[in-house]
């Protein structure tokens, strides 16, 4: 964490106390690395942090790095789409989301409400066999199509 304080300190990012390690990414991530890639091609991002997984399974690299095994694909500068190889061990995805819950409550305190665990959807896992998915963006990629730089300008798409 303290890394990347220093990184956002020296890009004149801002950085609060409660910040976690995940939102200094974000920052950094939003203001000093997506901003630059390339607009004239597709951009797959793979082996995301291990603590960007959520619902997807972590990876190991060969010099023993955990990683999300996730990818997000951008063309034109935006975010398409978002893939990951699913979860499917209801008791890790409850530990899971006991540590986000715990980390929540440590770094807000009450003024956050406590999310109650999805009982529905860890039974839905348990029958998961092993699987990936992906989801597209499709306002996004009819940006990209129409060439409309704000999704706001898509007033004409009907809504679902």
């Amino acid at each position: 964490k303290e890394s990347l304080i220093e990184v956002c300190k020296k890009n004149k990012i801002q950085v609060h106390t409660t910040d976690t390690w995940d939102d200094l990414f974000f920052k950094i991530w939003l203001n000093k690395i997506e901003p630059f890639f390339p607009k004239n091609r597709p951009l797959i991002v793979t082996e995301f942090p291990a603590s960007q997984a959520a619902l997807s399974t972590i990876g190991t690299t060969p010099s023993g790095n955990s990683f999300a095994r996730r990818f997000e694909v951008f063309m034109g500068g935006l975010e398409i789409a978002n893939a990951f190889h699913e979860l499917t061990d209801p008791t890790l995805q409850r530990k899971r989301f006991k540590k986000d819950m715990d980390l929540r409550s440590e770094t807000y305190g009450e003024t956050l409400p406590k999310t109650p665990i999805e009982e529905d959807f860890l039974e839905a896992v348990e029958k998961l066999p092993p699987c990936a998915g992906i989801a597209v963006g499709i306002d996004r990629l009819v940006m990209l199509l129409a060439n409309e730089p704000e999704i706001q300008y898509l007033k004409w798409l009907p809504h679902f």
